[in-house]
Parts: structure tokens; sequence; C-alpha cells
């Protein structure tokens, strides 16, 4: 069974998965690119987790893979499978490498890691948490100028996805006022529009604070 812990376009999360889903037996293999290393997670649950790097732990160019040791076994991928995603051909050989790394991110994040180390993954979930909350407070208290529409328990702490109530003309003039307050990227996903803040764990609370103070000054001058 396989799911996406995080849905960036929309902006939510399943916090509290329900496990007892998952038919007794089957692997249950998750995609958390966009949250890992943001909170705790219970890798025992999972027979396979897979994070990109880029968003919370490092550059672009790695991928960080959890497998559980049944699941390495010889012959259990498809021929299709490449080498450098086949578990077993990887684990039986630690010191060759069947692709060429990208060993400048692989180093970074090694780095990052080491970073983290230091503080503990709870660390970086309460900044998480202060970082989300102001913005949604934020959108929230903006008597319905802003808006959100996801229920509050599955509200993304990674992703915070928002539209103006006034439409997509206003929208548009947000993100080029934004861009020009040093705001940059917050539009929302090609696919859907609206407004997006990633608050992945290099955001800085300073950069939230910014990001609020510009909304609040916009409605103000926009109503």
């Amino acid at each position: 069974m396989y799911y996406c812990s995080n849905e960036t376009i929309n902006g939510l999360t399943l916090y509290d998965f329900p496990y007892s889903v998952v038919p007794e037996g089957m692997p249950l293999v998750c995609d958390m690119s966009s949250e890992f290393c943001s909170r705790p997670i219970d890798v025992a649950k999972y027979g396979c987790i897979f994070a990109g790097a880029q968003k919370n732990c490092g550059p672009a160019g790695n991928t960080v893979v959890i497998v559980r040791k049944d699941m390495i076994k010889k012959d259990q991928a498809l021929k299709i499978t490449p080498g450098v995603m086949n578990f077993y051909e990887v684990d039986k050989a630690p010191e060759q490498m069947l692709n060429t790394p990208s060993c400048w991110s692989v180093y970074m994040t090694g780095l990052y890691v080491e970073y983290m180390n230091k503080f503990g993954i709870k660390h970086f979930e309460d900044l998480a948490i202060q970082r989300s909350k102001m913005l949604y407070d934020a959108i929230d208290s903006s008597a319905g100028y802003y808006i959100n529409k996801i229920e509050p328990k599955f509200r993304s702490r990674q992703n915070v996805v928002f539209q103006i109530i006034k439409g997509e003309a206003v929208e548009k003039k947000f993100l080029v006022e934004a861009e020009k307050a040093g705001l940059i990227d917050v539009s929302g996903h090609r696919s859907v529009g609206g407004l997006r803040a990633s608050l992945y764990n290099a955001m800085s609370i300073e950069g939230v604070q910014a990001l609020i103070t510009f909304m609040k000054k916009f409605k103000d001058l926009n109503p």
C-alpha cells in the first residue's frame, strides 16, 4: 500500500495515518519528500520510506530511502528495475557505486543531517508548528479576505495554500507586489492557481513574519 503523506499542491497532510487499514503482511510505502525531517516518524510502521532531500534535509540531487530488511530480497525486483533502484543489488554492494553519485549534494546533505542531530527532530517539528500557525492565524483573522479551504486538522505545515476572496486579478497583483517586497515565488501550483507559501526547514520565523506583514498591508491597500 502506497501513499504520499504531504500533498503540496493543495496543502494537506495525513498526520495520523490509519495503519489499521493496511492488510496484514502488506508493506506500507510512503513518499515523505515534502515533510521528511520536519516531524518524528515511526519508521517501524513502514516497509519503505523515500524522500527527495531537496525539501527539508539537503540540496536537490539526493533521494533518501529507508527500507525494511525483509524487503531486501534477491530476485524480488522486476526485470525492468534499474540496478540503482534494486534494493538487493545496492545492499549487497555497499562499497560499489551503481551510478555516479551527486557527490556535492551527498556531502551537503550529510552536513545538514549533522546539524539537525545537534537539536533533534522534535526541535524542527516545533519550528514547523510555529511557522505554520503564524501564517494560518493571519489567514483566519483576515475577516475572510484570505481563505484556506483545508480542514484545520489536515492543514500542511510545509505548504500553506490560500486564496484572496476578491479573485484572480487581485491575486496577480499580490504576486507582483510581493516580489517587489522581496517575497519570491508565492504563486500557487499552476494546476490550481491561488497562492502558496512553502515553509520548509530552511525558512526562518522572520521570513514568515515578513510575509504576514505584507499580507496585512496589501489587504489594507486593496480592500
